[in-house]
């Protein structure tokens, strides 16, 4: 499975939050592994150029196979390029003029067999700024700012079909046990959840409480098992409802389920 650059899952408070660098888990964006897919364009040059960057990115997915024709049962996915935006501007920067050019681009992906009729509306786009020289200004070309949007969309589209992964930080509390947070840190999970799930029963206020209910949950959710996860996090905030971290947790484990549900047919 493939990875991103770290960025951070949770939003966090005004006041600074513990944070942990993990490995977080996704289902694939329709619920279930595809092995075997065929991308099929529209007519458009839009549409086809987005086929063949779904194409270079499948190559770095040794689970996935991408097929020239349709096959009885398989999966088919049909592309289309939809929205094409370029918007030039200028703009002074740290007191300097700048050039700003931003790509804008929207793609329709409709699979046909047994994943339909999940279809997703996905968006990507690309902003670049030159310094201006003098009162001349060098716009940024659009061409390599579309080429890289086709390329995060095709990598939008291969996330539909296979789990991927990617390092994140997420808040979690050392109290009221910090062993917990040493044992996420360290990557144990399992030690992490156990201890947590102890913690639970020493929650002598409303906040200890709401932090011990959301470690276990997060911890849950780490290991997959969203369907346990969810309980915990909607009691944490039930105990903090203004609570941004844990409300992002929450929706986060919710769409998990939804995806693991499914997958699953359940």
């Amino acid at each position: 499975m493939n990875s991103l650059p770290p960025k951070p899952l949770l939003s966090p408070q005004r006041r600074v939050l513990p944070e942990v660098r993990v490995d977080l888990a996704h289902r694939p964006g329709f619920g279930r592994v595809c092995e075997e897919v065929v991308f099929e364009a529209a007519g458009d040059q839009g549409s086809l150029d987005l086929q063949a960057a779904c194409v270079r990115q499948a190559e770095a997915w040794p689970g996935l196979r991408v097929l020239p024709a349709p096959t009885p049962g398989g999966l088919v996915l049909n592309l289309a390029l939809d929205v094409e935006e370029v918007v030039r501007g200028e703009n002074q920067r740290g007191g300097r003029a700048c050039a700003r050019t931003v790509v804008r681009l929207g793609a329709v992906v409709q699979p046909s067999g047994p994943f339909a009729p999940a279809s997703r509306c996905l968006w990507a786009s690309r902003a670049r700024e030159l310094r201006a020289a003098g009162q001349t200004f060098f716009h940024p070309s659009p061409a390599d700012l579309r080429d890289e949007a086709l390329e995060d969309l095709g990598l939008q589209i291969i996330r539909l079909l296979q789990p991927w992964t990617e390092p994140r930080n997420l808040v979690f509390f050392p109290d009221p046990n910090p062993e917990a947070f040493a044992r996420l840190e360290a990557g144990d999970v399992e030690g992490a959840l156990r201890i947590s799930l102890e913690a639970l029963r020493w929650g002598t206020s409303p906040e200890v409480l709401a932090a011990a209910t959301y470690n276990a949950g997060l911890c849950l959710l780490l290991r997959g098992d969203s369907a346990a996860a969810l309980p915990l996090l909607a009691s944490a905030l039930d105990l903090e409802p203004r609570s941004a971290v844990f409300r992002e947790a929450w929706e986060a484990c919710r769409r998990e389920l939804a995806l693991e549900r499914a997958g699953t047919g359940r």
